[in-house]
This record gives structure tokens, sequence and C-alpha cells, in this order.
């Protein structure tokens, strides 16, 4: 096999859901690919899975790689969020590490899934989530999702209106 082939750049795939986790090394998502949340009232807090998966090529198992995932506004500033140490820039950082499992064929890539459930406070507006790899950013690394205020009627928040009693 040639050496190009098992220098192959690592792939990064990133999307929002309502829900996701792993479990048996697979990636089960409930209400994937969001590009839109709406406020049922202000200051509503959104729960969104962070997910997607990291193929690595046989070129880089074996090795130690930084993942970090960053939220910024329109502006492409930081988004602060509040932290047990204060106010803080949105920042996941994990450090991953794929080993060669056992009876893996040479020049073969690995799929490493992952699922970030996460509660943001966000108002209106453009926010970008930003997914880099040992500093690296890709353009298939970045998500943008708009942010809607509260549905409004002539300028009224609309409450929402309650659940109906289940059927007898």
């Amino acid at each position: 096999m040639e050496l190009a082939t098992l220098r192959e750049p690592i792939r990064l795939n990133l999307f929002l859901a309502d829900f996701a986790q792993v479990y048996g090394g697979k990636l089960f998502v409930y209400g994937g690919g969001i590009c839109a949340l709406v406020q049922a009232t202000p200051a509503s807090i959104h729960n969104v899975a962070i997910c997607g998966s990291i193929v690595i090529p046989w070129g880089e198992m074996n090795r130690e790689h930084l993942l970090r995932i960053e939220l910024f506004d329109e502006d492409y500033a930081p988004v602060m969020i509040g932290t047990p140490r204060g106010t803080e820039p949105m920042l996941v950082e994990a450090r991953i590490h794929a080993s060669l499992p056992p009876r893996l064929p040479r020049g073969s890539s690995l799929p490493l899934p992952f699922a970030i459930q996460c509660s943001l406070q966000l108002d209106p507006g453009i926010f970008h989530f930003r997914m880099t790899l040992d500093g690296v950013e890709r353009p298939e690394s970045r998500i943008t999702v708009t942010v809607l205020g509260p549905p409004t009627v002539e300028g009224r928040n609309v409450e929402p209106r309650p659940s109906p009693p289940p059927f007898s």
C-alpha cells in the first residue's frame, strides 16, 4: 500500500440534534440536523446535542489528538456562559486517542462517534459552533444555527398553549 494512502487527513463530521448518545461504538441520534431553534419564551433554555464522528485514518492512529468545540455569535465573538469558575467562553475540550484494534486491515480508517449534551440559554441571533482538531479547522467542522425569538402577534409575545388532555 502506498504511504500517501496511509497519510490521508482526519475527517470531521459535526451536526446538532435534539438528543444524541454513543453506545457500543454507535451514534444514536434523535432530531438530528438542527439549523434553527425557537424560543418558547424569552430566556428559554435549549437542550441540544453537539454530535458527529471523527474518522481517524490508519496513519493517525496511536496518537493523541486535541478536540475543541467553541461557540461564537454572529460577529464571531466567543459566547460567554456561566460556570462554577465565573463567566467563560463556551468551550468543550477533549483529548482523544484512537488505538489500532486487533485485525484491523492495514490502511483502514476508524470512526469515533461522539455526543455532547448541552443546555444553552441564547438570545435571538445567529451562532456558529466550530470544531478544531489539533488546532486545525476544516470546512465541514462548522455549524451555523439561528435562534428565533418567541412568536409574537402585533408586537406581543404569544403564550404557548397548554397541551390538550390525553384521550380517555
